[in-house]
């Protein structure tokens, strides 16, 4: 190992560049940002050292031979085997495109996108006010700019527009309006529990069935976690047999 990748040395350990590289990729996606840079490194290999210290310290004090500490080892060892077991339990499993088609063919309700619509609102109070709102956008004014002169809703800082939303999402006067006008049509005034609504359906998209192939990733995950979970229920059950179980609740 060349001195070019070594960052620090406590005692006789050293701190490798790779050392503070694995310590940052294990650190939330937000942190690794702020801590991939030199001045993070350097930041990082300060608590390695801190880190070390304390072990040194604990060592020498005989911390390592403290019956707490010992029962805590204990106790993690016997849930490190556990999981360990799990791992050599689930390591043969093997999931084939066959049964991927399979289980994708039997279970094609789970399979299917909802309509997707994007629409835009003006709200305002009454209907005087909307059936007003109406007549000039159809005497060419921007929906966009009234949206933002006149909407009472938080969405009229991007022009009315509430982004892409599935049926039953929105109260359903509005949804329904939604679901059957023309797309780029202008609506008459809608009465909902929050006022008078004019929308514009900006674009509509009917429901679909998502493909095998993009269900693929996905499928292979829920796949492979049913198999887990019938595998290690089917082993626990086969285990009793073996081992003495009292439950008493």
């Amino acid at each position: 190992m060349t001195t070019d990748n070594i960052r620090a040395k406590v005692e006789n350990l050293e701190i490798t560049q790779d050392d503070v590289q694995n310590f940052i990729n294990m650190l939330s996606p937000e942190a690794r940002i702020q801590f991939s840079n030199e001045e993070g490194f350097s930041k990082i290999t300060d608590e390695l050292v801190n880190q070390e210290l304390l072990y040194l310290d604990a060592i020498a004090k005989k911390l390592d031979q403290d019956p707490a500490y010992i029962k805590e080892v204990e106790l993690a060892k016997i849930n490190i085997l556990k999981q360990f077991a799990l791992a050599n339990l689930f390591k043969d499993i093997k999931i084939t495109d066959e049964e991927l088609n399979e289980y994708y063919e039997s279970h094609k309700q789970h399979f299917t996108r909802p309509m997707q619509m994007n629409a835009s609102h003006i709200l305002v109070e009454s209907e005087d006010e909307a059936k007003k709102i109406k007549v000039r956008i159809e005497a060419g004014e921007s929906f966009e700019n009234l949206a933002k002169e006149l909407s009472n809703c938080p969405s009229k800082e991007a022009g009315g527009n509430l982004g892409t939303f599935s049926p039953g999402q929105m109260v359903k006067e509005f949804d329904d309006v939604c679901q059957e006008i023309e797309i780029g049509t202008i609506s008459d005034p809608v009465k909902t529990q929050f006022g008078y609504h004019i929308i514009k359906v900006n674009d509509r998209k009917e429901p679909s069935t998502i493909t095998f192939e993009e269900a693929k990733e996905d499928m292979l995950k829920q796949y492979t976690a049913i198999k887990q979970q019938e595998l290690y229920l089917n082993k626990t059950i086969e285990l009793q047999k073996d081992y003495k179980v009292e439950k008493f609740y």
